[in-house]
């Protein structure tokens, strides 16, 4: 179902609008709040799905996951994700550096769909971390020969 960008973007509409009235926040108040025009908010009410950046900052305004925003799926807010993350992998006993579990913070507030991208965009930046250090261990190793 959630292939469909139409069927998403209805669910995401139905969400917005029962947090925009549970908090009883302002399209105007929200668009400040996200960095986007009122008239955006406006057309997210309607349906239409916003940028990632927009949408990540409509999940946190209301603090909650980007999936059940999307999708109507999984826990609704980042607490009970985080919760359901520790609980699942008890991230605490395996002595994870900060980073790392902000990391994996972010992975399990993607929604499901979002997450091989994201996985995927991990690994090109950890590719060109690579290529940077073979380029500057090959200018050290010339630097070495030239001075030799």
């Amino acid at each position: 179902m959630f292939n469909d960008k139409a069927a998403m973007g209805e669910v995401f509409s139905e969400r917005l609008k029962q947090l925009l009235d549970a908090e009883g926040l302002s399209k105007s108040a929200l668009a400040r709040s996200v960095g986007a025009s009122p008239t955006a908010i406006s057309l997210y009410v309607r349906g239409r799905l916003p940028e990632p950046n927009i949408l990540l900052g409509i999940a946190r305004t209301f603090n909650v996951s980007m999936e059940w925003l999307l999708t109507g799926e999984g826990p609704m807010t980042r607490a009970e994700a985080k919760t359901e993350i520790g609980a699942a992998a008890n991230l605490e006993s395996y002595g994870l550096p900060e980073e790392a579990r902000l990391l994996l913070d972010v992975y399990f507030e993607l929604p499901t769909d979002l997450r091989k991208k994201f996985i995927g965009g991990m690994r090109m930046m950890l590719d060109l971390d690579q290529e940077v250090k073979k380029e500057k261990v090959e200018k050290l190793l010339e630097a070495i020969e030239k001075k030799g």
